[in-house]
C-alpha cells in the first residue's frame, strides 16, 4: 500500500504535457488482432513461426541474408531506413506458450533464442532473424538493405555458422 500510495502521488504531479519516458514502444498483440496479423504474414511471406528459409524459390534480386554479427554495425542505419522508432512495425515468431508472438514495435532486436520476423503493416517487406545464425531480407526493403551492406557484399547469402 505504501509503494501505491507513494506511486499515486508521484503521477499527480505530473503535467498533462510531460514528455514520455525513452524507452522502446512494446506492445503486446494477442486475440483477434494477433490472428489477423498472423493470417497477413502467411499469407504474404508463408511464415507461420516455424522454421522459414526465405530464400526458396526468390531470383536472386529479391533475397539477401548475412550472419548477424556482419550485420550489426548496420543496425542503426538500417533502422533509419525503416522509419524507426517514428514507425511501428510488427514482430512476430515463436514464443515460449501455444499462441506466436506478436507485438508493435519501434525497434528491430537481435536474435533472442526464437526465430523472429519483422515486417512493416502493410507486409511489403520481411526481416527474419534464425537460429541458423543468419538475418535475412525479402521484399521491397531489399534494394536499400543491399545498399547499406554493400561493404559486407562478400558476405552476402553465404552461410557462417562460426562467427
Amino acid at each position: 500500500q505504501r509503494a501505491e500510495t507513494a506511486f499515486c502521488k508521484y503521477m499527480d504531479t505530473l503535467l498533462p504535457d510531460c514528455p514520455c519516458p525513452d524507452v522502446p514502444y512494446r506492445r503486446i498483440i494477442q486475440g483477434a488482432e494477433a490472428e489477423r496479423i498472423a493470417d497477413q504474414v502467411y499469407e504474404a511471406w508463408e511464415y507461420d513461426t516455424t522454421y522459414w528459409f526465405p530464400l526458396n524459390g526468390m531470383s536472386g534480386e529479391d533475397k539477401l541474408f548475412i550472419s548477424p554479427q556482419r550485420l550489426h554495425p548496420y543496425l542503426e542505419k538500417i533502422s533509419r531506413v525503416l522509419g524507426l522508432p517514428q514507425n511501428r512495425i510488427y514482430e512476430y515468431g515463436e514464443a515460449e506458450y501455444d499462441s506466436p508472438h506478436c507485438a508493435e514495435v519501434d525497434a528491430l532486436q537481435d536474435y533472442a533464442g526464437a526465430e523472429c520476423a519483422f515486417l512493416p503493416k502493410d507486409f511489403s517487406w520481411i526481416i527474419y532473424f534464425s537460429h541458423e545464425n543468419t538475418v535475412a531480407f525479402a521484399g521491397t526493403i531489399v534494394p536499400r538493405i543491399k545498399e547499406i551492406l554493400l561493404p559486407e557484399k562478400e558476405h552476402w547469402n553465404q552461410l557462417e555458422l562460426d562467427d
